[in-house]
């Protein structure tokens, strides 16, 4: 099998903007920050996060 444009099957080799607003790599958000090890853990279990989900 000879395919020599290969990487042209990739999505993100096509380069109009419909095919570049589709796949479009959204960015994380965080929403507080970090939490202290003796803050209140953020799942509301009523441990402190390092008991919780600090390990």
């Amino acid at each position: 099998m000879n395919r020599p444009n290969w990487y042209n099957d990739h999505p993100d080799a096509c380069t109009c903007a419909t095919c570049q607003a589709e796949h479009v790599v959204k960015e994380k958000v965080r929403s507080a920050g970090k939490v202290g090890r003796n803050a209140p853990c953020p799942c509301n279990s009523g441990k402190k996060f390092k008991k919780c989900h600090g390990r």
